[in-house]
């Protein structure tokens, strides 16, 4: 596995997530930008990617999920 190339495609993937709305507990943005900085060298590598998996992850399930509140709250009442 070409690690570089990898390291690459995470890190291209999560910067198109960076505007994902997610709770506020947890700012994705903040964390991108302090993943950003930790790309100093082939030393932290491993530990990087899965640092960008668990940040692209978890901004996959917040989309999804605030995508089901919207869907759930535009449904029309049923009639009785």
């Amino acid at each position: 596995m070409d690690i570089a190339a990898e390291l690459d495609k995470r890190k291209q993937e999560v910067q198109a997530l960076q505007d994902v709305e997610v709770p506020k507990k947890m700012n994705v943005s903040v964390q991108i930008a302090h993943l950003r900085s930790e790309i100093i060298g082939s030393q932290q590598e491993s530990i990087l990617l899965a640092e960008l998996n668990t940040v692209a992850m978890f901004a996959r399930y917040e989309q999804k999920a605030h995508a089901q509140k919207y869907v759930k709250r535009c449904r029309p009442i049923p009639e009785a």
